[in-house]
């Protein structure tokens, strides 16, 4: 097809939005759309090149992936190698083995899907995945899969009639998109069926179906419209709204526009896309959408703080010098004529050996944990309980999204419980230990940002789904009158600010009370100010001590929970209550303790790694049979009473 500079220029509209939003740039919040812009040219250019094969019985699906190898791989495996080289110098194993797990799926073209199935709460913060970014290129890698044999199949079968058959497509792509979003997040955001019509949009302008304009004032109100509204969306579009959906629509109708006018004529707002640096910008757009992410990155991670502004502008300064030199000598190489490699076969050989080898890289990264010995850290075991969880119907996890597993020895029946959030999950391989070789057995019910709070209002980490989670672990209780013991863990100071804090929780421990029911408060573990590994990981590598920037005061830890603190100690004791220091436990003479024999406490910043749950058990674990000895008093003391 003929060269269109005004859509190189479209892509720098598209790319630069981009970066700047990766950097916090204000007023840019909607920045995220310029992906979106992507997919709408992307569409165009693919469409326009396969009919006009396709109608002159030229068209190859070897030839096409040729192309799409010049294309993606020359740019994409470089990226991959220089943040598997930051990635093992700079990142903690768990960052490390993600990073393993992304290398493997970007590879693959299916990180899409990695990303989406790692969404959540659990989910590592964005700024320690370098190839985030790739889902992008795995949706168009995908979409290709099928789109080609598409559109020769509606050729073949149904009488080139493409418009119909697209149409209907990205009508039903919008419709799942506009459900997705609202009911299914994730899955809206990440995945190709709700992405696929922002490619059919660029697709159905291809086929030139829409009238000819003719007039130039025309033009310049559709060019102006559709710029308009792509900025505006890129101005005030927020991460936290609906998206893609219909607020996507802004984007990428108003990027399908400036293409559809541009292909009937001048106007005002193509002399401004076909302005030279502007097109300049759009040729290197492909690099510097790759290698602007892991640069950010890295400058973040290493940094442990907000990158200052200095530091923004290198960062812009080091992805265009890099994206300039890719693109002429790494990109241009494989696609100019003759190109580096000019016959199928070895090109073809060599893409798929470059994928073997990410893949096997990848995997050893997974396999080996993320390298810790690296950092001078013991390699740690994961614990058989997140390997294999009780499966019984009689011990079934309530909610889909809760996790349930049996505490100790799992040959008998439960006599203590376990109740909150993910902070009483990460508790649950120490206390297995220490309820296992004491000849107990317990059972975890902890939902992921969901206190062990019933009729909670609404605030932080509490909704409808969060408060019919609790209700069931009451009803549970109901069901299982063996369980005496009820253990409520979880990070306090996430909700302890809000009013309905102490009323909520004072109806929970009457609640239990009721129910004869002996209940252990367990405060929670220091908040760290950075990820532990992270921290270590930067600090190892720096030579820097971790507790010069890493610690947490005691001083600060009591104030980090006040509010809890106050409320728990004016607790009447009447009423049953225990309290176990466990967050005390992580102090020695004032200093908070974060490692120990090579091993990090912590998985990121505020939930126990294994290591770190073993430890906190063990510090306890005397409380802990104390308060489950006392519940067998009082069990055997009912029984007596019955008797009598």
């Amino acid at each position: 097809m003929k060269y269109r500079a005004d859509i190189d220029g479209l892509r720098a509209l598209a790319v630069i939005p981009v970066i700047l939003f990766h950097m916090n740039i204000p007023g840019l919040s909607g920045g995220f759309v310029g992906v979106d812009i992507f997919f709408v040219i992307s569409g165009f250019l693919i469409t326009s090149i396969i009919l006009k094969e396709i109608n002159t019985d030229r068209f190859s699906i070897a030839k096409f992936y040729e192309r799409r190898i010049r294309r993606i791989f020359p740019a994409f495996f470089p990226v991959i190698i220089f943040t598997l080289v930051l990635g093992y110098y700079w990142l903690s194993p768990t960052a490390l083995k993600g990073l393993g797990d992304s290398v493997i799926a970007s590879a693959l073209f299916s990180s899409n899907i990695l990303f989406w199935r790692e969404a959540g709460y659990f989910d590592a913060s964005s700024l320690q995945k370098p190839l985030l970014h790739t889902w992008s290129l795995a949706v168009e890698e995908q979409f290709y899969l099928f789109y080609p044999l598409l559109l020769v199949i509606i050729r073949k079968f149904f009488r080139g009639n493409y418009a119909a058959w697209l149409l209907s497509l990205g009508v039903v792509s919008f419709l799942f998109s506009c459900y997705a979003v609202v009911h299914k997040p994730s899955i809206g955001f990440y995945l190709l069926p709700s992405r696929t019509w922002e490619l059919l949009v660029g697709a159905i302008v291809a086929l030139d179906i829409l009238p000819a304009i003719k007039s130039k004032t025309v033009r310049n109100l559709i060019g102006i419209a559709g710029t308009a509204s792509m900025i505006v969306s890129i101005a005030i579009f927020r991460e936290s709204m609906p998206f893609p959906g219909y607020s996507a629509a802004f984007p990428v109708l108003g990027a399908g526009a400036i293409i559809y006018v541009g292909m009937h004529g001048d106007h005002l707002i193509k002399k401004f896309f076909e302005f030279k640096p502007v097109v300049l910008i759009g040729m290197i757009s492909y690099s510097l959408y790759l290698w602007h992410w892991p640069i950010i990155v890295f400058m973040n991670y290493v940094s442990l703080r907000e990158l200052t502004l200095p530091e923004k502008l290198v960062i812009v300064l080091s992805t265009f010098l890099i994206s300039c030199f890719s693109w002429k000598y790494v990109e241009s190489p494989f696609r100019t004529k003759p190109p580096i490699i000019p016959h199928r076969a070895p090109l073809f050989a060599l893409a798929a050996a470059s994928i073997v080898i990410a893949v096997g890289i990848g995997g050893i990264l997974h396999a080996r944990e993320g390298l810790p010995q690296r950092l001078g850290l013991s390699t740690a075991k994961t614990a058989e309980y997140t390997k294999k969880p009780y499966s019984s119907p009689e011990f079934h996890t309530i909610t889909k999204e809760g996790f349930s597993y049996l505490i100790g020895k799992t040959s008998q029946m439960p006599s203590f419980l376990v109740w909150g959030d993910s902070h009483a999950h990460s508790l649950t391989p120490g206390m297995s230990i220490v309820a296992g070789q004491n000849n107990k057995t317990g059972i975890l019910l902890a939902g992921p940002g969901i206190p062990p709070l019933i009729d909670a209002g609404q605030g932080n980490f509490i909704n409808t789904e969060s408060n019919a989670f609790n209700d069931e672990v009451i009803n549970y209780l109901a069901k299982h009158e063996a369980i005496k013991t009820v253990f409520l863990a979880s990070c306090w100071s996430n909700v302890d600010k809000n009013d309905w804090f102490q009323p909520s929780l004072a109806k929970t421990i009457d609640k239990l009370t009721s129910m004869n029911r002996h209940v252990v408060i367990l405060t929670d573990v220091p908040y760290l100010p950075h990820d532990l590994q992270q921290a270590h990981s930067v600090a190892y590598r720096k030579s820097i001590d971790i507790y010069k920037f890493d610690s947490l005061s005691y001083h600060d830890y009591l104030k980090q929970n006040d509010t809890f603190f106050k409320f728990i100690g004016n607790l009447d004791r009447s009423r049953g209550v225990s309290i176990i220091d466990l967050g005390g436990r992580f102090y020695r003479d004032g200093k908070n303790i974060l490692m120990m024999d090579d091993k990090l406490f912590y998985e990121d910043n505020n939930h126990l790694s294994e290591s770190g749950s073993i430890y906190a058990a063990r510090s306890i674990e005397s409380a802990i049979m104390a308060e489950l000895s006392k519940a067998d008093r009082q069990k055997s003391h009912t029984k007596k009473l019955v008797s009598r």
